[in-house]
């Protein structure tokens, strides 16, 4: 076996043995499980992880009112992270709201620096063109649009949160690059659809510039498949 591909499969291996999410309540939802890794193998591959402090991750189906979680801070003695999702969470959400989570994880891991999410208080250099790119789009004019009506509405002040755009952009840019025609649908939904009258996610059209931007971050890093 050439060097390359070794490492090609060192990096597979490294992603796909930190997220092995455990089985889900309905096998329709184990499809949608699958499609979603499967997605992500398809567009690009991982490093060895840089941190020490965090060396698995569980994962499992709860009664919770969020469709996804990321608990970094519970168990972060033994190095494990949590990730749970809603027990009864439609088929056709749960593939986009995998992609989320690992967005965060994504983030909490493989950018410096690691073992924190990106946020207001926090600059990860690399990640910094993304965000950039995305308030250049309609959707972040919506967003402001609501916050200078009202500076503390929660709605719009969650969905502009520099962690919560990376992890949204990172789903909607595998769903797109993969072609996986059920993410996509999502993809499309909220973006049309009312998050308390805002979109989640972007349009084909407005998302072209973040599309690029991790287009450059993931082949500046040698991730791109």
């Amino acid at each position: 076996m050439d060097e390359s591909r070794l490492l090609a499969e060192q990096r597979d291996r490294n992603l796909y043995q930190r997220l092995k999410v455990k089985q889900a309540p309905f096998f329709v939802q184990n499809q949608a499980v699958q499609q979603a890794l499967r997605a992500v193998e398809e567009v690009h591959s991982l490093p060895p992880l840089e941190t020490e402090r965090y060396k698995k991750v569980e994962s499992s189906f709860r009664n919770q009112a969020a469709f996804g979680q990321i608990d970094a801070q519970s168990k972060r003695e033994t190095g494990h992270i949590l990730l749970t999702f809603k027990r009864d969470i439609a088929p056709e959400q749960l593939g986009l709201t995998i992609l989320h989570e690992l967005g965060h994880l994504i983030d909490l891991l493989f950018f410096e620096p690691v073992n924190v999410l990106t946020h207001s208080d926090i600059t990860k250099n690399e990640l910094e063109p993304v965000l950039s790119a995305a308030q250049s789009t309609r959707a972040w004019q919506q967003y402001q649009g609501r916050l200078n009506l009202d500076s503390f509405d929660d709605d719009a002040l969650y969905l502009s949160r520099p962690e919560e755009i990376w992890a949204r952009a990172y789903a909607q840019y595998i769903a797109e690059k993969s072609g996986n025609e059920n993410l996509l649908a999502a993809v499309k939904e909220q973006a049309t659809t009312a998050y308390s009258q805002l979109p989640e996610h972007w349009s084909t059209t407005d998302f072209m510039p973040i599309r690029q931007a991790i287009d450059t971050l993931f082949q500046t890093k040698g991730w791109l498949r």
